[in-house]
């Protein structure tokens, strides 16, 4: 009776270490305790057949619902980035203002209460689809569409 109790144990304390080191490597310059919001760009280039390389990055800004600033990052298409600075509260009211070169957009979050490694955090994914395009003056139009998915937490 205590020798398969004790394998069990043993394969435990083998297993689980294993999974959370693994876990950990997903979101590792992200710091849970201030929880996160990640937004991802999939806007489309449109050069209108010039030789430019289309890395147009998009900014995006984090305001607490009062409108007090909190962060602020430079978005590229298909690099998600993570507003992380401080204290993303789960069920709190945001304002994140997406805008590139002629095109702005502003949307409301409301993050969602997530845990991982005992760490409750407050988490949402926001994704930019829509086409940018470049005009005979080099400038770029944006036609933008916001999206907050609802996405499950992360379990890393």
């Amino acid at each position: 009776m205590v020798r398969p109790l004790s394998i069990i144990v043993v394969l435990l304390a083998a297993i689980l270490p294993t999974g959370s080191s693994a876990a950990v490597s997903s979101y590792a310059a992200v710091n849970l305790h201030n929880g996160f919001i990640e937004v991802r760009s999939y806007v489309t280039v449109d050069n209108k057949g010039t030789d430019v390389t289309a890395t147009t990055p998009l900014l995006a800004t984090l305001r607490r619902s009062d409108g007090t600033f909190q962060e602020s990052a430079n978005v590229f298409a298909g690099t998600p980035i993570y507003l992380n600075d401080c204290c993303i509260v789960a069920g709190s009211l945001y304002e994140v203002q997406v805008k590139g070169v002629g095109h702005s957009v502003t949307f409301k979050v409301r993050p969602k209460l997530c845990n991982v490694r005992g760490i409750p955090f407050g988490y949402e994914i926001v994704t930019i689809s829509g086409r940018a395009e470049r005009d005979s003056n080099n400038n770029y139009k944006l036609d933008l569409e916001p999206r907050v998915l609802e996405a499950p937490c992360p379990t890393t």
